[in-house]
């Protein structure tokens, strides 16, 4: 005569014997999944479905997160592994979900990095950039600053550009239109008695400073 313990039984899914190898009426609860069957003697059949968390039993039709589909359920969510994710069902009553390693969505690999995240990248503990122009500055965005042309008295344009200015204090001519705030030296006069002044212009009036002969 088949005892309590042979007729009552509880274990995960995986341990579940076959209905034909145990008592007719013998009575499983399936504990990964929080359901009970009862045997027919060929097959297992729904007995108690899942419990709500208010008691009772839990309507079938529920969104189940289950390792295997079931019979007694119609729209159970069957966990399912792929190249980035798998599933342990180990722990009674817990669906783990782990991340393969090495694989991270774009979207929140981006989002560590960027300012606040977990892992926030500081620019200048990055490895040091190549000889290429990808990521200067333009008109259009900010960027990082040319490489530097080495040659000295060389200015960067608005366009990017290292130049030489186009006035040198050598030049000794004056603007064709000088505006308030703006100096420059020119030469008066000829040789002999050519003179070399400082000029500039405020409130629209040119004033001089006379430095002497050029040599």
């Amino acid at each position: 005569m088949p005892t309590v313990p042979d007729i009552h039984r509880r274990g995960l899914r995986a341990d579940q014997p076959a209905a034909a190898d145990v008592t007719i009426g013998t009575l499983y609860f399936v504990t990964d999944e929080d359901v009970t069957e009862r045997s027919d003697g060929t097959a297992w059949e729904t007995y108690s479905a899942a419990a709500a968390g208010g008691g009772g039993a839990a309507a079938n039709d529920a969104e189940y997160l289950v390792a295997a589909s079931h019979a007694g359920l119609t729209a159970e969510r069957v966990t399912t592994n792929t190249s980035s994710i798998t599933w342990d069902h180990v722990a009674p009553g817990v669906a783990k979900a782990n991340v393969v390693d090495g694989v991270v969505r774009p979207a929140d690999h981006a989002m560590y990095h960027e300012t606040g995240g977990s892992d926030a990248l500081v620019l200048d503990r990055l490895a040091p950039p190549t000889d290429i122009t990808t990521l200067n500055a333009s008109t259009t965005a900010h960027g990082l600053l040319p490489k530097l042309s080495g040659t000295a008295g060389q200015f960067l344009t608005g366009t990017g550009a290292w130049a030489v200015p186009s006035v040198l204090m050598t030049d000794f001519s004056a603007p064709a239109s000088p505006v308030d705030g703006q100096w420059w030296i020119e030469a008066t006069g000829s040789s002999p008695t050519r003179q070399v002044r400082l000029a500039v212009r405020d409130a629209g009036t040119i004033y001089y400073l006379n430095i002497g002969a050029p040599h």
